[in-house]
């Protein structure tokens, strides 16, 4: 398992909501959210993550963040694609870092 950091950006004048996150390199990609409640930190599942009209979403350690959970196949990059609706909204390939 491994998390992913990014920033998201809708450059439309409608509201986008991710509802899904896929990638052909795990069996699962998750949208999780750290939040520290009486002094405890938790990660819990988002189910959606809304970008507002001219707005941007950050991934970020410590905060909303991707999981990726169970390698398929060793890969230098990583294919993501987000998904609302029914719709592929964006399809982004990455380079794998430490």
């Amino acid at each position: 398992m491994t998390a992913a950091y990014l920033t998201l950006t809708n450059n439309t004048s409608q509201q986008i909501t991710i509802t899904e996150v896929t990638s052909p390199e795990f069996d699962a990609v998750q949208m999780h959210e750290s939040v520290v409640a009486d002094g405890i930190a938790r990660m819990r599942r988002l189910d959606e993550v809304t970008v507002l009209p001219g707005g941007s979403v950050v991934f970020e350690r410590g905060a909303k963040h991707l999981m990726l959970m169970q390698p398929t196949r060793e890969s230098d990059t990583v294919t993501l694609e987000f998904i609302a609706g029914d719709a592929v909204m964006l399809n982004i390939n990455v380079a794998l870092t430490d």
